[in-house]
């Protein structure tokens, strides 16, 4: 939620006086804008980042504190659409963790500070629904969710993150024609957030419909262009097509977001090494393996490229040497 709309005292204007302003919000200098704003921006990264690492709570915290860095500044007409990112990206990290309560209310506000769309009520029960409903699927227990989830949608036919869950499931389960159908669903009720268009062009991809997964991503990217995860999946997509140059460009986005991103180096190695540089490839999985030493992926692509080098002529010699 934001901050509260109390006066702030500018450093600017001295501790004596109080900003005016229709807002009631404090004028903030140069250099606190500046400071702010910077703070800002590199904490979206670093939420970002630890999204795509799966780290959702630590996520979650980062989002809140580009929040808070970005206070003094955060409502004029100019900024709102970086604190909207913060907060629709806290909202994909509340939905992947399964608190469908604070993504719906972090997606409204930002909807409302991006776009101006005005927050739609939901009741406790629908949010009561779509957590028992997660549940049961966690379990294992589809068909005690998809009851709940269709109970919840003919209480409210324009929620798109029951949509979201049931499509979840559906992809759980290989039904990706369902799961694409309810990701449909939710896009038109809500078509401002990446992370619908992600998911579903997660399972475009593993159904094969790469140009469909592409222009997914591409959307997903529009909304949220710093998201290191949307390229590297773009990648993937692109590499299903056999586009390996173009799989090597989004590979090479994703990792200049998130130096750290383990999986979109081994990816990026697979790409080159398609393209015939075995060199880069072996580079990059050896920076994978750096990063995460559990990268089974990288792991194999050393051994199998040991075995190549061993039965070189050059490799021969050197190992009877």
């Amino acid at each position: 939620m934001p901050k509260s709309k109390s006066n702030r005292k500018s450093k600017s204007q001295g501790k004596g006086r109080q900003s005016g302003g229709a807002s009631g919000r404090a004028k903030a200098g140069p250099s606190v804008r500046a400071t702010a704003r910077g703070a800002s921006a590199q904490l979206l990264a670093v939420g970002n980042a630890l999204l795509d690492a799966g780290d959702y709570a630590d996520a979650v915290a980062a989002y809140e504190a580009a929040l808070d860095a970005d206070q003094a500044i955060a409502w004029s007409r100019r900024n709102r659409r970086r604190v909207a990112s913060a907060y629709a990206g806290r909202g994909n990290t509340r939905t992947h963790a399964g608190d469908y309560a604070g993504a719906r209310e972090d997606y409204h506000l930002a909807s409302e500070l991006a776009l101006g769309v005005p927050e739609t009520p939901h009741t406790l029960e629908m949010e009561r629904l779509l957590d028992q409903g997660s549940r049961k699927a966690i379990q294992g227990d589809y068909d005690g969710a998809f009851a709940i989830y269709d109970h919840a949608l003919a209480l409210d036919p324009t929620d798109y993150l029951a949509y979201l869950v049931r499509g979840d499931a559906k992809a759980d389960l290989g039904d990706y024609a369902g799961a694409i159908a309810d990701y449909d669903q939710a896009v038109v009720h809500c078509p401002f957030f990446g992370v619908l268009y992600d998911n579903r062009g997660q399972v475009k991809t593993r159904s094969g419909d790469y140009d469909g997964a592409i222009a997914d991503y591409g959307c997903a990217l529009m909304l949220m262009s710093d998201n290191a995860g949307f390229y590297h999946r773009r990648g993937l997509a692109k590499a299903g097509k056999g586009d390996y140059s173009d799989a090597v460009a989004d590979y090479d986005q994703a990792i200049e977001i998130n130096p750290d991103f383990a999986a979109a180096y081994a990816d990026r190695g697979d790409a080159k090494g398609e393209l015939g540089d075995n060199d880069g490839a072996a580079a990059d999985h050896e920076r994978a393996i750096a990063i995460d030493p559990d990268s089974a992926e990288s792991h194999d692509y050393r051994r199998q490229a040991r075995r190549v080098t061993a039965l070189t002529p050059a490799g021969s010699a050197a190992a009877g040497a």
